[in-house]
């Protein structure tokens, strides 16, 4: 699932990145979903299942990559250097976690 949000001419300081993560399925794939669309100041997110990364799009000026990265560990996954909450870890369905693929 790709997702925009409200991207207008006047965006100066839009960054585009891609986040390591340990998310391996389609499931994985509609909790990000689900948890970053409504994230204010990120444009798009989208994970590719072939390398579990997470392409984003998103205004600088709003939101900060370590804070998007903070995000996505608070939903449960790893994000390149910052770890997967573990608290929110447990609670991923078993085809989630790491090692599970």
């Amino acid at each position: 699932m790709i997702f925009w949000l409200g991207m207008g001419e006047g965006d100066k300081d839009i960054q585009k990145t891609e986040i390591k993560t340990s998310a391996v399925c389609d499931h994985c794939k509609e909790r990000l979903d689900k948890a970053l669309k409504e994230v204010e100041g990120l444009k798009y997110a989208f994970l590719d299942l072939k390398t579990f990364n997470l392409k984003v799009k998103y205004d600088a000026e709003i939101i900060s990559l370590d804070e998007i990265r903070t995000l996505v560990s608070k939903i449960g996954y790893d994000a390149d250097d910052v770890p997967a909450n573990p608290a929110s870890y447990d609670k991923l369905d078993g085809c989630c976690k790491k090692g599970a693929h």
